[in-house]
Parts: structure tokens; sequence; C-alpha cells
């Protein structure tokens, strides 16, 4: 079961990077700040993929129980490892592309597509 909340601050933050404006008012302060160090990675890894038109939760990390979900943008796409406080704070958040997804998948890490 995804967490409740989990799946709309996916969509927040993912549509925030991708329209050029970071949203870091709901990340734990430790999470903030390592975001805002790879701020610039991530709008490059946004790059071209367009607005957000869907999330879909794909199951809990195997390791570390966290939501894992998929993001379909107008030009592709990714995927995030999302994991909320007891406050609703995100405490983590990663992106990969579907590539990496994939290996993670073929590792037994994450569920299947």
């Amino acid at each position: 079961m995804p967490e409740p909340g989990a799946a709309d601050a996916v969509r927040r933050i993912v549509s925030a990077y991708v329209a050029g404006k970071p949203d870091y008012s709901h990340m734990m302060p430790m999470r903030k700040e390592q975001l805002k160090a790879v701020e610039e990675s991530v709008a490059q890894f946004l790059k071209g993929h367009g607005a957000v038109q869907s999330v879909t939760f794909k199951g809990v990390h195997r390791h570390t129980g966290y939501d894992v979900y998929e993001v379909q943008h107008e030009h592709g796409k990714t995927y995030w490892i999302l994991n909320l406080d007891e406050h609703g704070d995100v405490a983590e958040f990663n992106g990969a592309p579907p590539e990496a997804y994939k290996a993670w998948t073929a590792a037994g890490e994450l569920p299947d597509l």
C-alpha cells in the first residue's frame, strides 16, 4: 500500500522541478539541503521530459520500504523513490530513468515493472 499523500508529493515535487521552480517547503531539513545541492542535476535529468501527466504507485522498495512511483511525462517516463516522515514531510526522494529502474528490478531491489 502506498503512503497516504505520497503520490501527491511526487507530483508536486516533480512538477515544480519541471517548471524550474523547485519547492522544498515540505521536506525535512537534511533532505532539503541535499536536494538543493543537486538541483541543477535534477533539472538536467528532467530536461525535455515535459509536464507530468500521471503518477502511478509501482510498489515498495524491497530493502528500504520506500514507495516507488512511475511518472509519465509528455515525453517519457521517470521513476521516483519517496519516503515521508510522520508529519508528511519528504524524508527521502530520488529519481531514475527507466534504464536504471530496469537494472534495479533485475537485481531484485525494486518491484517489477
